[in-house]
């Protein structure tokens, strides 16, 4: 279960070092928690909406509503069910996917691919 969240930490903290020419367009506060992102030192509940945050940035710094495309969007729900911690990641996981794909207003579309 530690090893799943460090990577997920990992991989988001990927995806905001990717685009942190946001950076530009965000205030003080969304600064603080860009960096808790970026340094894997956010809590759960500003990983579960970080990329609901990045899309809202996103759209703050091009000014049209973002794309999101999330591939093997089930590994990490197959790899936890399978090892035996399906209870702890799904929540965490589903919260993820919930806040960046549901009643997002700054998503246009949205692409998952398994």
């Amino acid at each position: 279960l530690k090893k799943m969240h460090d990577l997920l930490a990992i991989e988001l903290s990927r995806l905001y070092l990717k685009h942190k020419y946001v950076l530009d367009v965000l205030n003080e506060e969304e600064k603080s928690v860009y960096k808790s992102i970026t340094s894997k030192k956010a809590n759960d509940s500003e990983y579960e909406n970080c990329i609901r945050n990045l899309s809202e940035y996103m759209e703050r710094y091009y000014g049209k509503k973002v794309k999101i495309l999330i591939d093997e969007y089930d590994t990490p729900i197959q790899q936890a069910y399978l090892h035996g911690y399906y209870e702890e990641i799904i929540s965490l996981i589903g919260n993820l996917f919930g806040m960046a794909l549901k009643d997002n207003v700054y998503l246009e579309k949205q692409f998952l691919q398994v």
